[in-house]
C-alpha cells in the first residue's frame, strides 16, 4: 500500500468516525430534549392537581391536557388521565370523564405492574375470570 492509498484510507476513517459521532451526539440531544419535555409535561400535571385541590376543575383539565399532549407516552399518564376524568366529572362533563376514565384502564392494564393490573381487575369486577384462571 502506498503512502496516498494508506493517507486515503486514514481520511475515509475518520470520515467515518465524524459522521458516527454526528450520529451519536444527535441521539443524546434527541434524549436531551425528550427529557426536558417530559420535565415540562411534568409541570403541567403537577400544576393541574394542584388546581384540582383548589376546586378548579376546568382549569385543572387544561393543565392535564397540555401534560397529554405534550408527552402522550410519559408514565404518568395514566395518573394524568384518571385525575382529568375526575375534573370532568366534577365539571359535570360525563362523557369526556367516561373516555379518559377508559384510557386510563387501558394504558394501566397494557403497562402497569401486576399488582395495578389485579386491582383494577377486581375494582371492575373482572375477579371472577382471575379467579377462574386459578382453579
Amino acid at each position: 500500500m502506498g503512502r496516498s492509498s494508506w493517507k486515503e484510507s486514514v481520511t475515509q476513517v475518520r470520515k467515518i468516525i465524524d459522521e458516527e459521532i454526528s450520529k451519536i451526539e444527535q441521539l443524546q440531544d434527541t434524549e436531551k430534549t425528550r427529557g426536558e419535555i417530559n420535565k415540562k409535561a411534568e409541570a403541567f400535571g403537577s400544576l393541574a392537581w394542584n388546581k384540582m385541590m383548589s376546586d378548579l376543575n376546568l382549569k385543572a383539565i387544561e393543565e392535564y391536557t397540555k401534560a397529554i399532549s405534550l408527552s402522550p407516552n410519559n408514565s404518568n399518564n395514566k395518573s394524568w388521565f384518571a385525575c382529568r376524568a375526575e375534573a370532568f366529572m366534577k365539571s359535570g362533563n360525563y362523557e369526556n370523564a367516561l373516555e379518559d376514565a377508559n384510557r386510563a384502564l387501558e394504558i394501566l392494564l397494557k403497562n402497569g405492574s401486576d399488582l395495578e393490573k389485579s386491582l383494577s381487575s377486581l375494582s371492575l369486577g373482572l375477579y371472577q375470570e382471575k379467579l377462574d384462571k386459578y382453579e
